[in-house]
Order: structure tokens, then C-alpha cells, then sequence
């Protein structure tokens, strides 16, 4: 699969560019977000003890450390689904969208730096970096091909058609007799 492009628009900044990708693009993006995620759980499972059991509440313990959260809403139209995402701060450079038929994937990572006055002439300069991440189950088939993305005023929207019901379903092959 190709990644295509979707235009985003920024208030105040023009219009960017919001690629859309495939599966081939996204895919070390996604597994490094999940390997950064498993390195911090392990670290709190090594910390607390390595007592077995605990795998998942270790993972959502990570999860909270190394993710921002971030409000999605998807509303169902007659021929297609809307998602509107709300990321305040990222700019379209920042994310990355992946479509598949029935889930999305939204990623983002925001670097900035802090600069704050100690005394007399020193400055600390802090390094920063925020990440989004999440996984979307759809509620029905969408065309990733025809996906477009706007992004603006903090908010990332996707509009995704539908797939019709007859190409959705699988076609059942009768065999020769």
C-alpha cells in the first residue's frame, strides 16, 4: 500500500500537508511507540518486585507516564464516519494517521524546548516531548484510499467513507462440479 495525502488546514498558518499512511509506512512508528511503552513496564515491574501478575496494570502504568491523553469522537453519517480528534498543540508535521478498513491508528510526538530564568544570567533549558497514541476499532468498513484529514484549531478531523455493503461482504466461490 502508498500513503496518500489529505490536506490540513491551520488557522493562521496556511494550508500543510496531513499524510495519511499505509501499513508499510506506519509500521515502525507504531512498534516503536510499543516498545518504548513495554521498556517502561518492564522497568516498573523490575522496580516493584518482579512479582508476576501485575503485566497489565504495569502496562497502563506506562501508558500514563509516556502518553498524553486525548479526547476522540466518532459520529456515524449515512455514508461515512467522522473522528474528530482533539490534539491541541500538534501540528500536522507532528502526527501521523493510518487507516485500515475497520481501525485507525492516530500517533503524534511534539518536541520542544523550556526555557526558564535562574539567577543572574544562567537559563535552564528544559527538553521536552509529548506523545499521543491510539488505536481505533471502527464501528464498520471504511475506503483508507479515500480517507481525508483537516486539522485546525487543535482539533484532527477525519472523514471516512464507508464502504458499500456489497463490497464489504466477502464473496463466497462455489466450487466446480
Amino acid at each position: 500500500m502508498k500513503a496518500h495525502t489529505a490536506t490540513a488546514q491551520q488557522p493562521g498558518r496556511g494550508t500543510t500537508t496531513l499524510t495519511i499512511l499505509m501499513r508499510d509506512e506506519n509500521m515502525k512508528l507504531f512498534a516503536d511507540i510499543h516498545d518504548l511503552i513495554a521498556r517502561r513496564a518492564f522497568e516498573i515491574y523490575e522496580r516493584e518486585g518482579k512479582i508476576p501478575g501485575r503485566d497489565l496494570e504495569h502496562w497502563f502504568q506506562a501508558e500514563a507516564e509516556l502518553l498524553r491523553p486525548f479526547r476522540t469522537e466518532i459520529t456515524e453519517k449515512k455514508d461515512m464516519l467522522v473522528l474528530q480528534a482533539e490534539v491541541p498543540a500538534f501540528n500536522a508535521e507532528d502526527l501521523a494517521v493510518h487507516v485500515e478498513p475497520t481501525r485507525l491508528f492516530i500517533a503524534g510526538r511534539r518536541v520542544f524546548f523550556q526555557a526558564r530564568p535562574m539567577r543572574g544570567h544562567d537559563i535552564l533549558k528544559l527538553y521536552c516531548a509529548e506523545r499521543i497514541y491510539r488505536v481505533v476499532d471502527l464501528p464498520e468498513a471504511v475506503d483508507p484510499a479515500c480517507a481525508t484529514a483537516t486539522l485546525g484549531s487543535g482539533v484532527l478531523e477525519l472523514r471516512l467513507p464507508k464502504v458499500s455493503p456489497a463490497l464489504a461482504a466477502p464473496v463466497a466461490l462455489k466450487a466446480a462440479a
